[in-house]
């Protein structure tokens, strides 16, 4: 077999099995929906359908090898028999070729294509803090969501336990250092911060859940603040991208939250994933909705469903999630949106 031969038996394989997530991308290249609703798709399908992507790839290089056995004239048992090393040395080869080739392409190609299209963020290792957080104290600390998912975090507390709390949400792909650099905003405003790792991300417990499932990992976060020493007085949550859709549903199912940042949530319809319209008494309140002006749609559309107080910025050509954090503007909002719901 030649590498040729590999190349022609593989890439279709290798194509599907990664269409959770290039799926998205291309949706996003093309033109054809925000990156906003790229980030909630991706997040949808390879949080928990990606082993169904995979397995119709493996159906595909199946299909694959039986018709290339039979071009060489393999086309009975009783042949496969007759040519049992050459069948063998083929299939092996082919399905190293076909792993390596999905592993390449999806985690080297896709991913980094995603993060350059701002619908993932960038992973970071889960002890590379930035430099200014790493110096107000961090702590790594673990506890546990309603369900029993095991969680890590860091947090940062203020010289004042009893001040308010902010919980920040990172975006798909990525971990809870996401807000390493935002951080030291809110300490130096008086806030205790927790940014975790959602389950399945970062250092937090793998296993199978629903991205429905995300803000239960709030509600531990919640837990855990409320049960330090000192609770905090109020309890607030910032969150990008999934995390942004996350933010959302916690301001109305959540009750220790009392305000919510959410920078470029995504419409995935009325009853899409993380729009809170599986919740009963679902009452999204006192939030602040940021987007650039290219998800400006889902924006709007969040903030419609949302109920007062409320409010929305939009910070052009700043990006998805918390690209828009690098707006001095949308730094100054948020702070100045925080103080006036949590601060007594």
């Amino acid at each position: 077999m030649t590498v040729k031969d590999m190349l022609k038996l593989t890439w279709l394989p290798i194509v599907a099995a990664s269409l959770c997530c290039l799926s998205p991308l291309i949706l996003v290249l093309f033109g054809l929906s925000s990156v906003s609703f790229a980030a909630s798709l991706s997040g949808t399908l390879y949080g928990g359908y990606r082993w169904v992507f995979r397995l119709a790839g493996l159906l595909l290089l199946g299909g694959s090898l039986w018709m290339y056995f039979r071009r060489k004239g393999i086309c009975t048992i009783a042949d496969a028999r007759k040519h049992r090393t050459e069948v063998m040395n083929a299939i092996l080869l082919v399905l190293v070729a076909g792993v390596v080739g999905y592993v390449v392409f999806l985690y080297g190609v896709v991913e980094y294509g995603g993060i350059a299209a701002g619908i993932w963020g960038a992973p970071r290792s889960a002890h590379e803090l930035q430099p200014e957080a790493t110096a107000r104290g961090a702590q790594e600390v673990a506890f546990s969501a309603p369900d029993g998912y095991q969680l890590k975090g860091t947090l940062w507390t203020s010289t004042d336990p009893s001040s308010p709390a902010i919980i920040l949400v990172h975006q798909y792909g990525s971990n809870r250092h996401d807000f390493d650099s935002f951080a030291p905003d809110l300490l130096n405003d008086g806030y205790t911060v927790l940014a975790y790792d959602i389950r399945g991300f970062g250092e937090s417990q793998n296993g199978p859940a629903s991205i429905n499932d995300f803000p239960k990992d709030t509600a531990g976060a919640v837990q855990f603040l409320e049960s330090q020493k000192t609770p905090p007085s109020h309890i607030g949550i910032i969150g990008a991208s999934v995390g942004a859709n996350v933010a959302f549903v916690a301001s109305g199912s959540i009750p220790g939250i009392f305000a919510a940042v959410s920078l470029s949530p995504s419409n995935t319809g009325p009853r899409g994933v993380l729009m809170g319209s599986d919740i009963s008494g679902f009452n999204p309140h006192s939030i602040l909705i940021a987007s650039d002006e290219r998800e400006k749609s889902d924006a709007d559309f969040i903030f419609n469903l949302a109920h007062d107080p409320k409010e929305e910025k939009t910070y052009p050509g700043f990006g998805h999630g918390v690209l828009l954090l690098r707006s001095a503007q949308a730094r100054s909002d948020i702070l100045a949106f925080l103080r006036a719901h949590l601060n007594p």
